[in-house]
């Protein structure tokens, strides 16, 4: 309001010229007290004492400042997360139409926590933000962030070599530049097609490498499927662990791949999406052998095996050990037993491991006696004299 002593005083009028000046003066003061009835301050005399509403403040479209932040690098198939900031207050987020948003990804529209699992690989993708409030401000930013290919390993090597891992780490075959770069961590699961852990042995959680000491009465080979995990990305490793000492009378010797002897290593093999096939009569073909367990004029034998799940249609398991019969030395006189490994083939893989190894454990306990009830029934369990374990070993045939 405007106060009295900020008006001119007023003299009387003598017909002298500065008359039409006071005047104006008035009707100006005039008017600014009718303009001025509801913006008005005493703090100050009028004209200053006016004040002016400004109501475009939140309305300039730059008020709210979006950050990006430290994005960390996606990977496709991997789990990803990541809060954009725009200050305080009543925010909504979403992704500008432009440029797009990775596919794969959504924005939590209160929070702006960026989440999904990428889909497309990219060096640096730029994506936009629109942030909004509830007083109509606004803020926009570009960020940026990089996707890499899918965490995988590479198996080529161990499809045509010797299978396995056996003191190395599931890290080393990672291939460089896959993955989110967070840490793996590792497991074996068992199960099907995953193999089975021999006792006495564990997978190291952050080495990824197979630890402890074999404690079981059995030698032979275990094919044990490594599963490493990046950000709920997997991939899987075969790993073999391999005790040689019989810790038993009997001499068990395997042949196949074209080897003579190839007892500790497993058989390999490749599937696809059609029917495969991987064992053939006398491939692999396995020989028992202690000539003191047979009498001289007699020789019986008997064997239980195990299997683990796999992939193979091992509906009827009886089929699975075949043409066993008495071993024969050159002189025909009976030394042990013989056997094949045969009903190994299978159809469509699921989706599941249809680009990943996997395993089948067979595990056999022999025994040989000139007695024959020694070797029959529960009693071969009591009376063997080896317990064995092979394994069978799939890569897809893509690699």
């Amino acid at each position: 309001m405007l106060r009295a002593n900020s008006l001119p005083a007023v003299r009387p009028w003598y017909g002298r010229p500065e008359i039409s000046q006071m005047r104006h003066s008035l009707i100006t003061l005039t008017t600014l007290l009718a303009v001025c009835s509801t913006g008005c301050t005493s703090d100050l005399q009028a004209p200053s004492n006016y004040l002016f509403s400004d109501d475009s403040a939140d309305t300039d479209g730059s008020n709210l400042e979006v950050v990006c932040g430290d994005i960390p690098r996606g990977a496709v198939g991997a789990d990803f997360a990541h809060t954009i900031t725009a200050g305080d207050g009543n925010l909504t987020y979403a992704f500008a139409d432009a440029p797009a948003a990775p596919a794969g990804l959504s924005i939590d529209s209160s929070t702006g926590e960026i989440t999904g699992v990428p889909e497309e690989a990219g060096m640096e993708v730029t994506f936009g933000i629109v942030v909004t409030d509830d007083m109509e401000g606004s803020g926009e930013a570009t960020c940026t962030v990089e996707i890499s290919p899918q965490l995988s390993v590479d198996l080529s090597d161990l499809a045509v070599g010797t299978g396995c891992l056996t003191d190395e780490d599931l890290q080393s075959l990672v291939v460089p530049g896959t993955g989110d770069g967070s840490p793996i961590t590792c497991d074996a699961p068992g199960g099907s097609g995953n193999g089975r852990m021999p006792e006495g042995h564990a997978v190291g959680l952050d080495s990824c490498e197979i630890e402890g000491s074999l404690t079981a009465d059995r030698f032979g080979t275990w094919v044990v499927m490594m599963r490493g995990t990046q950000s709920g990305a997997e991939v899987w490793v075969p790993f073999c662990i391999t005790e040689d000492d019989e810790s038993g009378s009997y001499d068990v010797t395997v042949a196949h791949s074209g080897e003579d002897d190839n007892t500790f290593a497993p058989l390999i093999g490749t599937f696809g999406t059609a029917p495969f096939s991987v064992a053939s009569v006398g491939d692999p073909h396995f020989t028992v052998e202690d000539p003191a367990s047979c009498g001289t004029n007699s020789c019986s034998y008997g064997f239980n095996y195990s299997i683990s799940g796999s992939k193979f249609n091992l509906l009827d398991t009886d089929n699975l050990v075949t043409g066993d019969g008495l071993l024969e030395d050159d002189m025909m006189v009976n030394i042990g037993m013989e056997h094949d490994i045969v009903a190994l083939e299978g159809d469509e893989i699921d989706e599941d491991f249809l680009n990943r190894p996997w395993t089948l454990s067979v595990g056999l306990d022999y025994c040989i006696s000139e007695v024959n009830a020694d070797c029959t029934g529960d009693a071969i369990q009591d009376n063997a004299g080896a317990r064995f374990e092979f394994s069978v070993l799939m890569f897809p045939d893509s690699l």
